[in-house]
């Protein structure tokens, strides 16, 4: 070994060789896709919930078979699709950092050619997002042609109305969706909401080497000052910059934990922090009075939580399977959904005068979206994916993530 990480971690360095054997695509790898597949799987259903049926206190003023009543009140556990987007962040820190987490707990030097890095996650990332970019347009224009009520924010729902205000095509909105930051000019990408979070992303990965710089040479100031200095009271308040430096802590976060597991940290104790941080992240996150930084420790104890329990495990099964299918298609279903779901709600608002009374539209738009973008995937990302930009990988650096990447699919 050779530096003074290998001063500061002579037993973590063993620790990293024996777990190497683990880290393969069938061990982590695969509880890891399976978890992205079901939180995309989450996101669009929470989606599904809102744009295609009824709200629950409309729901509630009518009598149902019970069967309706149960699969009505199960839905109300989908609200929570922002907390979702959270375990989003810290699984991407947790997998881009996941090679110079190993290197740096070896004692060596994570060195890497950070051109090729950001070459190749644009190349990762970039496709897909035009195609979804096209096909918000695209739906967008079908939609505002043929049935404009809530295009036009005249569906007399005061939420999807005043959600519907703001989608457009301006100036910034379309320059800051051009520069893979939707929103950051205060304005969204006509009626693609989401893709909020990929903006945040671009400006993780962005920040990566100075962040690993720091990390390198002062890990407290790392994981510790720096994720606390962006969660000051006055970092909020600088509108997009702020929000998403505000979230940042969850991406270091994920990192922390990579570099845990390499430890074999979470190998050892996985489960009991995964029920601890679970426990203490629900009942910060229900008593908090939503304060933002009681809310924030809650975001950090559920992301550790899940992602303690995620790496943990042994996962195996056709359900893990089926959702780790999902999770090498999530970043294609995340970022091309939305629209379409907008564009079924466009027409039931048109054609019944709002959300349908029964779920069978949520259900089946859900399946039907997802069969949509599972096929854009085909179309797009697979053959992206099958055609990756070479890149030199000497084990040193992010630029070749676990598994080829297996863990590094999606948002």
């Amino acid at each position: 070994m050779s530096g003074s990480n290998a001063e500061y971690y002579p037993l973590q360095a063993a620790a990293v060789t024996a777990c190497a054997s683990e880290m393969g695509k069938e061990g982590k790898s695969s509880g890891l896709e399976a978890l992205r597949g079901f939180l995309c799987l989450y996101v669009l259903a929470g989606h599904a919930r809102w744009l295609l049926w009824i709200g629950h206190a409309q729901w509630t003023q009518e009598v149902h078979h019970w069967g309706a009543d149960a699969l009505a009140w199960m839905s109300a556990g989908l609200r929570y699709g922002h907390e979702a987007v959270m375990v989003f962040f810290a699984l991407s820190g947790f997998v881009i950092h996941r090679r110079s987490a190993a290197a740096l707990l070896r004692g060596g030097d994570p060195r890497m050619v950070w051109r090729e890095f950001f070459v190749r996650r644009l190349w990762r990332l970039g496709p897909p997002y035009l195609l979804a970019l096209l096909l918000t347009v695209g739906c967008d224009w079908v939609g505002g042609v043929l049935w404009p009520e809530l295009y036009e924010a005249q569906t007399g729902d005061g939420l999807l109305d005043h959600t519907a205000s703001g989608w457009g095509y301006g100036v910034a909105g379309v320059l800051a969706a051009a520069c893979m930051v939707p929103g950051a000019l205060g304005r969204g990408f006509g009626s693609n909401g989401p893709l909020w979070s990929l903006g945040c992303e671009v400006v993780y990965y962005l920040a990566y080497p100075a962040w690993l710089a720091v990390r390198r040479r002062q890990p407290l100031l790392a994981f510790g000052v720096l994720p606390l200095l962006m969660l000051l009271p006055g970092v909020s308040g600088w509108g997009w910059l702020g929000m998403t430096l505000s979230l940042y802590p969850l991406w270091i976060l994920g990192a922390g934990l990579s570099e845990w597991d390499w430890q074999g940290v979470l190998r050892k104790r996985g489960g009991l922090l995964a029920v601890g941080s679970v426990i203490l992240g629900v009942s910060v996150w229900l008593c908090g009075g939503g304060a933002s930084g009681t809310r924030m420790c809650g975001y950090v104890a559920l992301c550790s939580g899940v992602l303690a329990w995620t790496v943990e495990g042994r996962w195996r099964g056709s359900l893990i399977v089926a959702l780790g299918w999902l999770g090498e298609r999530s970043y294609s279903v995340y970022v091309c959904h939305f629209p379409l779901l907008v564009l079924l709600s466009a027409f039931c608002w048109s054609r019944f005068g709002g959300r349908p009374g029964r779920g069978w539209m949520a259900v089946g738009g859900s399946i039907g979206v997802l069969g949509a973008c599972c096929l854009l995937y085909w179309v797009c990302e697979r053959r992206v994916l099958a055609r990756r930009v070479s890149v030199r990988c000497d084990g040193s650096g992010p630029g070749g993530s676990l598994a080829n990447e297996a863990m590094g699919r999606g948002k």
